[in-house]
């Protein structure tokens, strides 16, 4: 019999085994209108960057995307978790270490929504062969 198997649930339960002995960097975004904003990010994913918290929070998703390009295929995933639906992994390569990018969605009790962004180290430069079918995103696809 096949069986189903929910990624993400899977996925949140390896985050929170992660986080009992790890530092996973994060970030948050909401929706105004058609636009994403980023809400919060924290220091050890912004000192990852080399970016300063005005750099990236009240900014937009295409603010901080180097091109148009980048911003319309993140802008897909950013939907899809939006709107509580699977929105798939991605990948950021931060100074030759590849993250994973895993996207959870909270809503609050005044129906207010907010996206947290989970990134959790996966390997270094080395190892980065084993997720080439992955959408890939690198620093430089940003400002």
């Amino acid at each position: 019999m096949k069986e189903n198997v929910n990624l993400n649930s899977i996925l949140i339960q390896m985050i929170k085994e992660y986080e009992q002995t790890h530092k996973v960097m994060t970030f948050s975004f909401t929706k105004i209108k058609n636009d994403f904003y980023y809400s919060d990010i924290d220091d050890d994913l912004l000192n990852e960057m080399n970016l300063l918290r005005n750099n990236i929070v009240n900014k937009r998703l295409q603010d901080i995307c180097a091109t148009r390009k980048i911003a319309t295929e993140l802008y897909v995933f950013y939907e899809l978790a939006w709107n509580n639906q699977q929105s798939g992994l991605y990948t950021l390569n931060l100074n030759d270490t590849l993250y994973i990018i895993f996207f959870k969605l909270f809503e609050k009790e005044n129906n207010t929504k907010i996206v947290k962004g989970h990134c959790i180290p996966i390997c270094t430069q080395e190892e980065l062969f084993l997720t080439d079918t992955m959408p890939k995103f690198k620093r430089s696809d940003f400002f």
